[in-house]
């Protein structure tokens, strides 16, 4: 397993966002890509955080008992989230995931620019073929 690395089965083109977006627009993105969350990009491309849903059903409760209606993606990502490089073994990923709780992870370059990410289904895939490829020979 150690030939295939996150690059190889990562989303090169993921839904994104920016600390400004409101989070009325972040969450009608998630809701219409159908994804549990993406990465938040300064204007270098650098992930400086991540929104889940998680984090926009939290809010979004918030914002309905105080009779809220105006948040930014900034007042609700987590900051500092757990990011993988593209070189990482997917026998690496597989146990990082099976250690933590994210759903999804940006995959980054050393100056933290994003490259794309992996989700717990990637790997999943990912394995399958691996293991179905043993079961061939």
């Amino acid at each position: 397993m150690q030939h295939i690395h996150v690059a190889d089965i990562m989303q090169r083109h993921p839904l994104t966002f920016n600390t400004q977006m409101s989070l009325v627009a972040a969450v009608d993105l998630l809701v219409e890509r159908g994804v549990s969350g993406g990465p938040v990009l300064n204007a270098q491309s650098q992930v400086i955080g991540f929104l889940s849903e998680h984090d926009c059903i939290r809010r979004m409760l918030m914002a309905a008992y105080y009779d809220e209606t105006v948040a930014l993606v900034q007042d609700v990502m987590k900051t500092s989230p757990m990011t993988v490089a593209p070189e990482l073994a997917l026998e690496d990923m597989a146990q990082l995931i099976v250690a933590n709780t994210p759903k999804l992870y940006p995959v980054v370059d050393d100056d933290r620019r994003l490259l794309g990410v992996v989700s717990r289904g990637d790997v999943l895939k990912a394995l399958d073929r691996e293991l179905h490829s043993h079961y061939k020979r």
